[in-house]
């Protein structure tokens, strides 16, 4: 993956999609070919409607796709006192093994996580986090599983990430955490210009964040071993899209630093 020195990342990735299913994930290493497609959860294509097969599960339909490269950074300075680090959906659901929507890598995830979180407390950087929210008639659960049902366990965050009384809990609705919520009036009533945004899923709700982030001219950090995704493919696709698109930083949860603290001294 990007290397340390801000060397841009080169990674070749294919899609194959055939009638007898996906491909298990497969960890992301330079020069590696990867198998990418929508997921399944219990015998039914994840993201299908009312379990019926998408066009690319009914015939064989073998596709390559180069990603084009994206830079990762060694180092990226923020001022702690303009920046918030948002922690985006990290519930049992998707964290955790018995979830509805487990996220195959999200667990991994978590020491980076904690990383981000224990360092952002330390220098008094704003922590929010996102807590997707559904109740029943939910059109979202037409589309994926059921999930994150508010008041259930698969709802809570994770007991390794607990908020402290300090940080900011926000409901999330839709994929984009600035839909329907007060965390843009939150952002600029602290003077926030930058987000460092880590959790999952990359390609959904991390992705759709950063974006609706980007329309509002914020500054977007992303610690790619931060986040994680249901296929590698769709967390390298995210991240050249955040990069590209949104004029995101990518970075690692270990290259946010701060600006003011000098070397060693990470938010």
């Amino acid at each position: 993956m990007g290397n340390r020195d801000g060397s841009l990342c080169r990674l070749r990735r294919a899609a194959e999609h055939c009638n007898e299913g996906l491909a298990e994930p497969t960890p992301a290493r330079p020069g590696r070919t990867l198998r990418a497609g929508t997921g399944h959860h219990d015998g039914r294509a994840i993201g299908a409607l009312d379990g019926e097969p998408r066009p690319d599960e009914r015939r064989p339909r073998p596709i390559t796709i180069e990603i084009p490269d994206y830079t990762v950074l060694a180092d990226v300075l923020i001022d702690p006192a303009r920046t918030a680090l948002l922690v985006v959906d990290m519930q049992n659901d998707f964290v955790k093994q018995g979830g509805n929507l487990l996220v195959p890598d999200a667990e991994a995830t978590l020491p980076a996580i904690k990383h981000l979180l224990g360092v952002a407390r330390a220098n008094r950087t704003r922590v929010v986090y996102s807590q997707d929210t559904h109740r029943e008639g939910d059109r979202e659960w037409a589309t994926w599983p059921e999930h994150c049902r508010e008041g259930s366990w698969g709802w809570e965050i994770v007991s390794e990430l607990v908020p402290r009384p300090e940080d900011t809990v926000i409901g999330k609705l839709r994929f984009d955490a600035f839909y329907g919520t007060p965390l843009d009036h939150l952002l600029r009533l602290w003077s926030v210009e930058t987000l460092v945004i880590c959790g999952t899923i990359a390609n959904i709700s991390v992705q759709w964040t950063a974006a609706s982030a980007a329309q509002r001219w914020y500054s977007i950090v992303v610690p790619r071993d931060a986040i994680s995704a249901l296929e590698p493919f769709d967390l390298e696709a995210s991240l050249r899209q955040i990069a590209l698109v949104c004029g995101g930083r990518i970075t690692t949860a270990s290259g946010v630093r701060t600006a003011d603290l000098g070397v060693g001294r990470t938010v």
